[in-house]
């Protein structure tokens, strides 16, 4: 048997709460955000009660009686006392009054779900007693992917409803324009601009209008797709199109919705990939299509992910953006191998170079006399083919060649691998293992550190 989810409005109704302790003081925690008038009767009640500031709520320090329940909207038996608990349910069943009594499901009237609410939103999950953790997981799942001003949200989209019935008189259309005005503010986390509004209201009038999509440079983190921030994932849940690099996690991909149109724009060195000048055109026309785009890439898109060449392209083109942070590989991909970027006593410092320059994959030399000499860790990325070079031009500019060094390969990926050595016979042992792109390299005294569980 399952519990229909009724919702009731239970503002400055009475409601009795019999019991003074914890339990009564969880209900009332529950209780308050719905506005309730709360009366609370116990022989003695806890300070953690009496303390609430809650204008609706009243205390009576005495034994239970049976007109209690009288005049009341519903009854929460909670004392410790099993006994008056069931003669409190059974008082209610005979005057028609819902009643919960705790840790008795069959003297129940009603139970208490596990509750989510943000604004106006609510939502009740129950399992009809069977796992209340199975419940409290639900909820976790639903505050993690609601938008964080989802009441904003709900307020636009109750407020824009008088003028969408005054400007959009065909019923069929107003309830797609509805749809898409939601779908565009949990695009974007808020809510959209004037601007942005009446293009739509343009859009489903019978006008000519086009609304400029909306674009989000995200970073997924490391390989693992739940590396990606709550942000980034709500992002791609909600994308309209996403295009992807390399390196991210199928299932992560799996997760848009069944209508989003997936665009894969790898650039994986020494393979065939979408030229840079390709995919930032690619992005400034789905977003002038009105789509919301999410622009997905491994690590952090400020990290050598040249999220701000594409931003400036939008800027150019007067296309809305945000950017959402990632977990760079210059820090995970070591700490996956157990090596800290920095460590008190070892490292105070950490220096993320690139491998390449922007020129057919040349190695950037002109700094490495600057760089040879920082006493902090040295982390190269996208420098697996120059690993040669960056350890010679190191010992060159007097980086001691017996200075422990790490190789990287494979990330968080069951085909990972980590090579250590000094840095005079780190290329030649990673040689020998076969280490493949991608890779990070760590030079510096934290590369001999393996910090991870046993």
């Amino acid at each position: 048997m399952g519990y229909f989810p009724f919702f009731i409005d239970i503002k400055d109704k009475k409601c009795l709460i019999v019991g003074g302790g914890s339990v009564a003081f969880r209900k009332i925690q529950k209780l308050i955000p719905y506005e309730p008038k709360i009366h609370v009767v116990a022989e003695k009640i806890s300070s953690f009660i009496t303390d609430i500031s809650y204008s609706g709520l009243t205390c009576e320090e005495r034994a239970f009686d049976d007109s209690d329940i009288d005049g009341n909207y519903f009854v929460i038996a909670a004392s410790d006392n099993t006994e008056v608990n069931h003669r409190i349910a059974s008082l209610c069943s005979e005057k028609g009054i819902l009643v919960n009594v705790v840790d008795s499901k069959d003297d129940c009237g009603f139970i208490f779900p596990s509750l989510f609410k943000r604004g106006s939103l609510s939502a009740g999950i129950t399992t009809c007693g069977a796992s209340p953790n199975l419940s409290v997981y639900y909820r976790n799942l639903l505050e993690k992917n609601t938008p964080s001003d989802i009441e904003s949200i709900l307020d636009f989209l109750n407020g824009i409803r008088p003028l969408a019935k005054e400007k959009i008189p065909d019923n069929g259309d107003r309830k797609l324009f509805f749809k898409e005005c939601l779908d565009l503010c949990m695009s974007i986390d808020g809510v959209p601009d004037c601007q942005t509004l009446e293009a739509l209201f343009g859009k489903y009038n019978g006008g000519d209008a086009e609304r400029t999509g909306f674009v989000h440079i995200v970073g997924a983190g490391c390989s693992d797709s739940d590396l990606i921030t709550v942000r980034g994932l709500n992002y791609v849940q909600n994308a309209d199109v996403i295009i992807y690099d390399d390196l991210i996690a199928e299932d992560l991909l799996s997760m848009a919705k069944e209508s989003c149109e997936k665009i894969y724009v790898g650039k994986r060195a020494g393979r065939h990939y979408t030229k840079q000048d390709e995919i930032t055109p690619l992005i400034v026309a789905k977003a002038k299509e009105g789509k919301t785009v999410v622009r997905l890439k491994g690590g952090d898109p400020f990290v050598f992910g040249r999220g701000g060449e594409e931003i400036i392209a939008l800027m150019e083109n007067s296309i809305p953006f945000d950017e959402v942070p990632g977990i760079t590989s210059a820090i995970a991909i070591p700490a996956e191998a157990g090596i800290p970027v920095t460590h008190r006593e070892m490292s105070r410092s950490f220096h993320v170079i690139t491998g390449h320059t922007s020129g057919a994959g040349e190695y950037i030399s002109e700094s490495m006399e600057i760089i040879a000499k920082l006493n902090g860790t040295l982390i190269f990325l996208m420098g697996l083919s120059n690993l040669e070079t960056i350890c010679s031009s190191l010992i060159e500019y007097g980086k001691d060649i017996n200075t422990p060094a790490a190789v990287i390969s494979g990330g968080n990926s069951k085909n990972k691998i980590t090579v250590r050595a000094s840095l005079g016979d780190i290329a030649e042992k990673c040689r020998k293992e076969v280490v493949a792109s991608p890779a990070v390299i760590v030079v510096g005294p934290v590369a001999e550190l393996e910090l991870k569980s046993i």
